[in-house]
């Protein structure tokens, strides 16, 4: 884990930054929640606190960004075509992605392939609480690899996250 510099918010990185080291070390959950006015740096601040810890390898990032007009890349769906490297929808390469993805990881595709798959290439499955648990065990098997940043970004524009967020604080 290598230090970014950040200009004008040394204290706000500083902070983070010791929230991170403690979350690597002691391999726990920490949470951080960045609000200010739009354009005031908060996914600039996130962006210099994750991008050495990511290129160190030091951390697995999973980051739902969200807008005011959803696209697929958004939300819950779109951090995991990101984390795959998916840059389709369609079934076969998104199944592709995702079992080539596990199998980096050591993970079981038994487990997860079918499930995930049908998260990313659907986004959706019947019901939300079943999304949200795979996705909690899905974080959960990934931090046993490596501490894992889960990095929202402007969750208001989506109930969906803010439900998932909800679900991890009951859980």
């Amino acid at each position: 884990y290598r230090r970014q510099e950040l200009y004008g918010r040394p204290a706000e990185l500083a902070r983070l930054e010791g929230i991170l080291e403690s979350t690597i070390k002691q391999r726990s959950v920490h949470t951080a929640v960045i609000h200010g006015p739009s354009g005031s740096g908060r996914s600039h601040l996130c962006h210099a606190l994750t991008r050495s810890a990511l290129e160190g390898g030091s951390i697995i990032l999973l980051k739902a960004q969200h807008g005011p007009f959803a696209g697929a890349m958004d939300g819950l769906r779109g951090m995991l075509l990101d984390l795959f490297g998916c840059d389709s929808l369609n079934i076969e390469a998104v199944e592709e992605s995702v079992s080539a993805g596990l199998v980096a990881w050591g993970m079981s595709e038994e487990r997860f392939l079918q499930p995930l798959v049908l998260a990313i290439s659907s986004g959706q499955f019947p019901a939300p609480r079943a999304r949200y648990q795979l996705l909690r065990d899905f974080i959960a098997a990934l931090s046993e690899i490596r501490p894992v940043v889960l990095w929202v970004d402007d969750a208001q524009w989506d109930a969906d996250t803010l439900a998932f967020s909800q679900f991890l604080r009951q859980e």
